[in-house]
C-alpha cells in the first residue's frame, strides 16, 4: 500500500506567490495495482494577501471531486473553511467531518464573508460610477483648454463640467490627481479594477450543511473499509481538532496519521486550555505547522500587563482591532477584568460576526463565557453613531483585525486622523495589510481611494499569539515515542524559514537528542506529492 500526500496550501514559498494561507492537504491510498482506495481532504480554506494570490481561490485543484470520499475540517478560521462551499458548488456530494462548534462557527463564518463581498461589490460598483465621471471631467476640461471651440460649443461644455464638479465637489486638478494615483487613464482601467469576489452563495451553504457529519472529541468513525477518523481537542479556538487518520493495508496493518493544523499554547493558553491527546497515542505520520518555531513567547502576564497601560493610561477614544472569532471574546474578558477603575469609558463592538460568535459562546459554553452578556459591551450597527462625547471615551473593539475591511473602515477614518486617538494592536499582520503600513511608518491609509493623515498614536502588544512556539512544539513532540523500530514521519509545514530553524534546532541541540532520534524530518514543499509505502 501506498500514502500519498499533497500539500495543496497553507506552506509559504514566495517563488511560487504561495504565503501561509489556503489551508489543503490531500490523503490518498493507493493499492498496489495503482487503484485509488480512499482519498481525504483536510481543510481547504482562503488563500488571503495580494490579489494575485487571492486568484489561486478560483483555482479547482481537487481532480475527480465526485470520487473524493470526505473532507475533515480542523477549525472555522477562514484559511482553512472557506472555499469548501466552492467544492460542493463544483459537485462534492460526500461527507464533510467537523466538530460541533466548528459547524456553528463556519456557518457564520461563510455567510458573513457573502454579506461583506455583497457590501464591498456594492460600494466598488459605486466607486467605479465616480471613476467614470472623473474621466468625463478630464476630458471635459482637455476639450475646453482648446482654442478653437465655437461658443455654444464651449458653454456647453463648461455648464457639464461643473455639473460634475458641483456633484462631487472638487477640482480639476483634484480629479487629474486621483486619477493618476490609481492609474485610471481609459474607461477599459475602470472596468479592471476588480470587485470582492464570491465564490459561492447562499444555497452553496445549504448544500454544504447537508453534508455534514458532526464530530466529537475521541469518538471513532469508520470513512470507509480502509481508513478511520478520530479528532483531538487542539485548543485553538473553541471547536479546533487535531485529525487522527488511521489508514488500513490488506493484512490489517495500520498507518497512523495526526494533523496538527495551527496548534496553540501549551503555556499561557488565554483559552485556558490545552491541546490534547489520547495517552501513549501511536503515530507514524505528523504534520505539524510551526508558524513561531525558532521563537520562543513570553509570559502572557507580560502582555496582558502591556495591554493594561496602553490602555488605562490614555484617555480619549481607542481603537483595538480583533478578529471576530476568539480574539475579540479575549480582549473583551481582558477589558471587563482590567479596568474597573475606567467605568466613565464606554466598550462598544462593531462586528456582526463577533456579535453572533458571543452569542454560541453564551449557548454553548455559559460557564466559561458569561461575560460576554455583560451590560457594559454594547454592539455597535454598521448604522448606529456615536455623539462626540461617547466617541471621546469609547473603546471600540473592531471587527477586523487586519483593519482591512469596510466595517471598520467608518471608524478608523474617525479616529486614524484624530491626534488625542489611540489603536492598539494584539496581533502579527501581514505586508500588505493597513495594520502593517501603520506600524511600518507610512504617514497615512487609503479609504474609498482617499489619503487620510496618520495623526493618531498607536501600540502593538506583541505575543497574544494563538500559535505555539518552540517550547509549545517540543512539549508536544515529547508526547510521541516511535514504534516497531521505525521513526515517526515529522512533516513541518506553513512558515518557509521556521520550518528550517525548528529542523536545525532538532540536529544541533544536545539537549534534543531524544526528540529528534523519534523523528525522520521531512519539509513540505507546496504541490508536492509525498510518497509513503506500508
Amino acid at each position: 500500500m501506498q500514502l500519498k500526500v499533497t500539500y495543496l496550501g497553507w506552506i509559504e514559498d514566495r517563488n511560487k506567490g504561495y504565503s501561509l494561507t489556503g489551508s489543503a492537504t490531500l490523503f490518498e491510498l493507493i493499492d498496489k495495482n495503482g487503484e485509488k482506495l480512499t482519498r481525504i481532504l483536510v481543510d481547504y480554506g482562503a488563500f488571503q494577501g495580494s490579489k494575485n494570490e487571492k486568484l489561486k481561490n478560483k483555482e479547482m485543484e481537487i481532480e475527480d471531486l465526485e470520487k473524493l470520499d470526505a473532507i475533515v475540517l480542523t477549525h472555522a478560521h477562514l484559511d482553512h473553511i472557506w472555499r469548501i462551499p466552492y467544492l460542493v458548488k463544483k459537485g462534492f456530494r460526500w461527507t464533510i467531518y467537523v466538530s460541533p462548534l466548528t459547524l456553528e462557527l463556519a456557518k457564520l463564518n461563510w455567510k458573513d464573508t457573502i454579506w461583506i463581498a455583497k457590501a464591498e461589490a456594492e460600494k466598488n460598483k459605486h466607486f467605479k460610477s465616480k471613476m467614470r465621471d472623473y474621466l468625463k471631467i478630464k476630458n471635459l476640461a482637455n476639450q475646453l483648454s482648446k482654442n478653437n471651440l465655437k461658443k455654444y460649443k464651449k458653454e456647453k461644455l463648461e455648464n457639464q463640467l461643473d455639473n460634475l464638479l458641483r456633484k462631487y465637489k472638487v477640482s480639476v486638478s483634484e480629479v487629474r490627481e486621483k486619477l493618476e494615483t490609481l492609474w485610471i487613464k481609459k474607461e477599459s482601467d475602470i472596468k479592471s479594477i476588480r470587485q470582492n469576489d464570491v465564490l459561492f452563495d447562499e444555497n452553496d451553504i445549504q448544500k454544504t450543511l447537508e453534508l455534514v457529519s458532526v464530530l466529537t472529541l475521541e469518538d471513532e468513525v469508520w470513512i470507509n473499509d480502509y481508513v478511520k477518523l478520530k479528532a483531538f481537542d487542539a485548543a485553538h479556538i473553541e471547536g479546533s481538532i487535531l485529525p487522527y487518520l488511521e489508514y488500513f493495508n490488506e493484512a490489517w496493518k495500520s498507518y497512523k496519521c495526526l494533523i496538527a493544523q495551527d496548534l496553540w499554547r501549551f503555556k499561557n493558553n488565554p483559552l485556558d486550555d490545552s491541546p490534547s491527546i489520547s495517552k501513549n497515542l501511536k503515530v507514524d505520520y505528523l504534520q505539524l505547522e510551526t508558524t513561531y518555531a525558532g521563537r520562543y513567547h513570553p509570559e502572557i502576564s507580560e502582555s496582558i500587563n502591556q495591554f493594561v497601560e496602553a490602555i488605562k493610561n490614555h484617555e480619549w477614544p481607542i481603537l483595538i482591532p480583533a478578529f471576530s472569532i476568539q480574539r475579540t471574546q479575549y480582549v473583551l474578558k481582558l477589558l471587563l477584568e482590567n479596568f474597573e477603575e475606567l467605568w466613565n469609558r464606554k466598550i462598544y463592538t462593531t462586528s456582526e460576526l463577533a456579535n453572533q460568535v458571543n452569542q454560541v459562546f453564551l449557548a454553548r459554553k455559559r460557564d466559561k463565557y458569561a461575560y460576554l452578556a455583560d451590560k457594559r459591551i454594547k454592539f455597535l450597527t454598521a448604522k448606529d453613531t456615536l455623539p462626540k462625547n461617547n466617541l471621546n471615551k469609547a473603546i471600540i473593539v473592531g471587527s477586523s483585525g487586519m483593519l482591512q475591511w469596510w466595517s471598520i473602515e467608518r471608524w478608523l477614518k474617525e479616529l486614524v486622523k484624530n491626534p488625542d486617538a489611540k489603536i492598539v494592536f494584539t496581533g502579527y499582520q501581514w505586508e500588505w495589510t493597513r495594520w502593517r503600513e501603520i506600524l511600518d511608518g507610512k504617514d497615512f491609509v487609503v479609504i474609498d481611494g482617499k489619503a487620510i493623515q496618520v495623526r493618531c498614536s498607536y501600540e502593538y502588544i506583541t505575543w497574544f499569539s494563538s500559535h505555539a512556539d518552540t517550547q509549545d512544539l517540543l512539549t508536544f513532540l515529547k508526547q510521541f515515542k516511535k514504534h516497531d523500530g521505525k521513526k515517526i514521519k515529522l512533516v513541518l509545514t506553513h512558515w518557509w524559514d521556521n520550518r528550517y530553524a525548528f529542523k536545525e534546532l532538532l540536529f544541533s541541540s544536545k539537549n534534543l537528542i531524544k526528540i529528534r532520534r523519534q523523528y525522520d524530518i521531512h519539509i513540505a514543499k507546496i504541490k508536492e506529492n509525498l510518497i509513503i509505502n506500508f
